[in-house]
């Protein structure tokens, strides 16, 4: 019996559209952490961005002088 079932978990695995499916469920996985990260660590993000512009800005107004 234990054969039968782990034969046929073989040949689901192997199929094409099965294999399809599980890589779209874990994209839709990866998908859905990246979309957390970002509304978690929103604040940090953006102030950290708007750090770089401010010494890039300054970095272009030092050269300009």
């Amino acid at each position: 019996m234990k054969a039968i079932i782990l034969n046929q978990l073989s040949t689901s695995i192997r199929s094409d559209d099965s294999f399809l499916f599980v890589i779209l469920i874990i994209s839709f996985l990866a998908l859905l952490v990246g979309v957390h990260y970002f509304i978690v660590h929103y604040a940090q993000i953006k102030q950290a961005f708007f750090n770089y512009l401010n010494t890039y800005y300054s970095m272009l107004s030092r050269d300009e002088e």
